[in-house]
């Protein structure tokens, strides 16, 4: 493993950040991820409102696989999530041919949390308004078991095993609150799935 080649792949950003930067910012953003017996599901809004722009929302994909096995779902600066999707694939695929096997999602996850943390002074430079959070879920081979994490630009990352399900993104608390009132956890994927669906409604 070289270190700090993620750097290399990060574009640096300098400068104050003008009209373009923040007009990326998507806004109204759910994602959910629920674990089931042997796998997890990730549901996701399929559309981006531009950043002082409320009444032009365009069709938007927000889920993004990462591997054969792992898929990422992101809230916040859409363009900016999108190139973070794209790194964090060549990442994944780089790593994987060094290793000869794939990864294991907590190694997934600790390079989401690589490239996230590149934008960190980013995020401080805009005084918050370019925020990008990513909802890591992946099927571990070793267990037998889904996995969900979630992962922000201060440096957290949260294993979600013991609830079972997380959503990140601005409508995040109208789905947590969904899902634990239709029962929370979910044994087989058609109830996982149903358990996203109701909480994007």
């Amino acid at each position: 493993k070289r270190e700090g080649y993620l750097d290399d792949l990060v574009p640096t950003l300098n400068g104050s950040l003008k009209g373009d930067a923040v007009a990326q910012m998507a806004s109204a953003t759910t994602i959910v991820g629920v674990l089931y017996g042997s796998g997890v599901v990730l549901c996701a809004d399929s559309q981006a409102t531009l950043a002082n722009y409320d009444r032009l929302r365009v069709p938007f994909r927000k889920l993004v696989p990462v591997s054969r096995t792992a898929a990422i779902g992101f809230a916040g600066a859409a363009g900016f999530a999108l190139r973070i999707g794209r790194v964090l694939q060549v990442a994944v695929e780089a790593e994987s041919l060094v290793a000869r096997e794939d990864l294991t999602p907590e190694h997934v996850s600790l390079l989401g949390e690589q490239v996230l943390s590149g934008l960190f002074s980013l995020m401080l430079q805009s005084g918050g308004k370019i925020v990008v959070q990513i909802l890591l879920g992946a099927y571990d081979a070793e267990t037998d078991k889904g996995v969900l994490y979630s992962i922000d630009p201060a440096y957290t990352r949260i294993n979600h095993e013991d609830v079972g399900y997380h959503s990140i993104g601005s409508g995040s608390q109208h789905a947590m609150s969904a899902i634990e009132h239709i029962g929370g956890s979910a044994r087989t994927a058609d109830d996982a799935l149903d358990r996203g669906i109701q909480a994007l409604l």
